[in-house]
């Protein structure tokens, strides 16, 4: 459609997010777990976890892939931070207009929980990673004058009010001034915090793929040469990573034996702190624009890349891991 392809998925009960489904295939959320899962799977389709903040069967045969990070995770309530819309809200209503991308980045916090998880299921076996916008332009703030001549404040989503407020003479008069004659059922005004076209920036998976069909973007990315990035921070085209050892190349989602020469190499179109990630342990950081690190032993190694914000490392790019095999005796 004008250029885009767009490939079909689904979000099903117990978080699975199948892929590659063949046409005319009807699937039911009332099925057991495992049958779905072995279902999709001989359908020769994949299944990824979405949602990942929720609990999961990690041990499903099936499983390809997981959301590494969802926006959802980040407007949940949070342990003693309480509902993100009560502490954004001041921010959400004279802010999003001029600044709609700066305010919609303070949602953010990092998913160390997911990303520990992550790397403990790629300890015994490959699970992808790729990111979840979760775009539904739902999440957001709007003020109507009720039939019962009261004032409400509620989210976008439908019947989801925050707070509603008796009006007297004086504040009914400042709201005439404000937004016109009062009606009932009259919207004063609406900031759509998450509008498709924020959110589809807020984070996007980046997929090394051959060619621009369904085939091998569904290949790339079960395979795991994908990376997710912050692109409504810096646009993260060209960023690269890749192993070398005695003339052989790999990159993410692939393996390359060990060797005396083996190195990781990485190149980000902006400066940046790279950090390795080795068997889910964190390493070596170093800034700049390219990265590189001679090897001493096999394991899966993931890149993880911040930027400099206002004097604050925040997170940017993460990999998925190449795999480095010890070899054969």
């Amino acid at each position: 459609h004008d250029g885009v392809l767009f490939v079909r998925g689904f979000e099903m009960s117990y978080g699975y997010m199948p892929w590659g489904i063949p046409d005319g295939t009807k699937l039911l959320n009332a099925t057991e777990p495992r049958a779905l899962a072995k279902q999709i799977h001989d359908l020769g389709g994949y299944v990824f976890f979405a949602h990942t903040e929720e609990p999961r069967d990690w041990d499903l045969p099936e499983l390809s892939g997981m959301e590494i990070y969802n926006i959802h995770s980040n407007l949940k309530k949070l342990p003693g931070k309480g509902d993100v819309y009560a502490r954004l809200a001041p921010d959400m209503i004279l802010s999003t207009r001029s600044y709609p991308e700066h305010v919609m980045r303070k949602i953010f916090e990092r998913q160390t929980k997911i990303l520990a998880r992550w790397d403990e299921a790629n300890v015994t076996r490959k699970v992808v990673g790729i990111a979840g916008n979760d775009c539904h332009q739902n999440n957001g703030l709007v003020a109507r004058y009720t039939e019962e001549g009261t004032l409400n404040l509620g989210k976008t989503s439908p019947g989801d009010t925050i707070a509603e407020w008796k009006l007297n003479a004086v504040t009914r008069l400042l709201l005439r001034a404000c937004f016109g004659k009062l009606e009932p059922g009259k919207q004063l005004f609406r900031v759509d915090f998450d509008a498709y076209e924020r959110s589809v920036r807020f984070v996007n998976t980046h997929v090394l793929a051959h060619e621009l069909t369904e085939k091998d973007i569904l290949g790339a990315i079960t395979e795991g040469r994908v990376f997710i990035a912050f692109d409504m921070i810096a646009d993260a085209r060209g960023f690269k990573y890749l192993a070398r050892t005695g003339g052989k190349t790999a990159v993410m989602g692939e393996t390359i034996p060990f060797g005396s020469d083996t190195q990781l190499e990485a190149e980000s179109p902006v400066p940046c702190r790279f950090a390795v990630v080795h068997d889910g342990v964190y390493g070596e950081k170093q800034e700049g624009r390219v990265f590189t690190l001679r090897l001493d032993k096999p394991g899966k190694y993931r890149l993880e890349a911040e930027l400099n914000v206002m004097n604050e490392w925040i997170p940017w790019v993460y990999t998925n891991p190449i795999e480095v095999v010890a070899p054969k005796s």
